[in-house]
């Protein structure tokens, strides 16, 4: 089974401009500055959730191996852990913005929307892509570094082709470990997803 028949399979999956839902995550050196290859190559990937520079950024992640390393790990954090240790309305009234402009205009964001009436809340995080736009997104984005710095993620190794991971882009926080050149034919097909049966 394909990685597109299996999202359809478990829930809607969200077509971002390409001819398949599932796009090929293979490490790259530092040469698309764009993207995390392109900023840390080989290096570790920092915990982060996709799209946080967005306004409603994809509600789920897939994550499955086509070729593997089981010494390779996707890294991830529980956010409720950054709002238990730092509050809801330190969070809330963080604002950030992405680091370029999407569309010719700057979006405030906040680091954490609580839920409204039929919606989860959303934590954001990713210093890459956003930035503070206030003296509170100031303080938030300390708040949540130092606490990252004191709280040790959960590591998953996507070893074996099919080997499947799916993250709750609104809660959990991602990264990968550094790799080496030998490691570097690692793929992963990514697929985003607004909902899970």
């Amino acid at each position: 089974m394909t990685t597109d028949e299996l999202a359809t399979r478990i829930g809607t999956a969200l077509k971002l401009g390409k001819a398949t839902v599932a796009h090929q995550i293979v490490p790259k050196r530092t040469d698309t500055p764009n993207t995390y290859s392109g900023m840390y190559g080989f290096s570790e990937f920092p915990l982060h959730t996709d799209m946080a520079h967005w306004r409603d950024p994809p509600r789920y992640m897939m994550l499955r191996c086509v070729r593997g390393h089981a010494s390779v790990a996707t890294m991830v954090l529980d956010g409720r852990k950054l709002i238990d240790a730092i509050g809801e309305a330190v969070l809330a009234r963080s604002l950030v913005r992405p680091r370029r402009p999407i569309r010719g205009a700057f979006h405030l964001l906040s680091l954490y929307r609580a839920t409204r009436s039929g919606t989860e809340p959303l934590l954001r995080w990713d210093e890459a892509f956003i930035v503070p736009a206030s003296p509170a997104g100031v303080e938030g984005t300390e708040l949540v570094r130092s606490v990252l710095g004191q709280i040790e993620p959960i590591h998953f190794s996507l070893a074996d082709p099919g080997d499947t991971l799916i993250i709750d882009n609104w809660r959990m926080l991602h990264g990968r470990s550094a790799l080496t050149a030998i490691e570097a034919n690692r793929i992963v097909e990514r697929v985003y997803m607004g909902a899970l049966i």
